[in-house]
C-alpha cells in the first residue's frame, strides 16, 4: 500500500511541475486567451498583482505578433469583472479596444476553457496561445483541449521569486487537480 501511495504520490509532483516555456519557441496562433483571476482588485481597488502578470504576457505576445486578437476570459468574482480588468490594463498598454474580447460568465478554469472555445469556434479560430501562471497552465491546457480541434501552446507569465508564491500556487492546483479527479472536468469544458 505504502508503495502505491509513494508512486501516487510522485506522479502527483512530477504532473504539478511548473510549465517552462521558450517564447522564441512559440508558433503565431489565431488568439491568445488570458485567464483571469479573481477577485479582480485588491481590497483598495488595484488590480491583483496575478492579474495584471497575466496581461502583461498577454500583452507582449500580442506585440511580438504572435496573434492579432486577445481574449481575456473571466466573470466578476467578487471585486470588478477579470475580463474588463485585464481588457482595461491591455489598452493602457496600447492593444487597441477592437483586438480584445472580452468573455464575462467564466468563474473557474472549466468555464473559462469552454466559454473561450466556444468564442474561438464562432469566428473558425482553432490555435491559441495560453497565458497564466507555470502552474495553473497544464490543467487549463487539459481543459481546453477537451474540445475537438483545438489547439494550444502554453505561455506562462512571470512569477514572483518569493518562495511563498510557489507553495501557493502549487497547493491550490493540488487541490484542483484532486478535485478533478472527483468530476468530469474535461468534459464540462468540451465544447462540440
Amino acid at each position: 500500500m505504502w508503495k502505491n501511495l509513494l508512486i501516487l504520490g510522485s506522479g502527483i509532483l512530477l504532473a504539478m511541475n511548473p510549465v517552462s516555456a521558450d517564447q522564441s519557441k512559440l508558433e503565431p496562433a489565431e488568439v491568445i486567451i488570458g485567464l483571469g483571476y479573481g477577485p479582480a482588485k485588491s481590497k483598495k481597488g488595484e488590480p491583483k498583482a496575478e492579474l495584471k502578470r497575466r496581461v502583461d504576457k498577454a500583452v507582449e505576445l500580442y506585440q511580438a505578433g504572435l496573434a492579432p486578437y486577445i481574449i481575456f476570459t473571466g466573470a466578476d468574482t467578487g471585486a470588478g469583472c477579470e475580463s474588463e480588468v485585464m481588457k482595461e490594463l491591455a489598452v493602457k498598454q496600447g492593444v487597441p479596444e477592437e483586438k480584445i474580447i472580452t468573455e464575462t460568465k467564466a468563474t473557474d478554469t472549466i468555464t473559462n476553457a469552454r466559454y473561450s472555445v466556444e468564442i474561438m469556434k464562432s469566428r473558425g479560430w482553432n490555435s491559441a496561445l495560453l497565458v497564466s501562471n507555470p502552474y495553473h497552465l497544464k490543467r487549463a491546457r487539459s481543459l481546453f483541449e477537451a474540445s475537438p480541434g483545438i489547439q494550444v501552446q502554453l505561455a506562462p507569465c512571470a512569477t514572483p521569486a518569493n518562495p511563498f508564491y510557489h507553495i501557493v500556487s502549487f497547493s491550490y492546483e493540488f487541490l484542483a487537480r484532486t478535485h478533478y479527479l472527483f468530476i468530469n472536468a474535461r468534459e464540462k469544458a468540451k465544447v462540440e
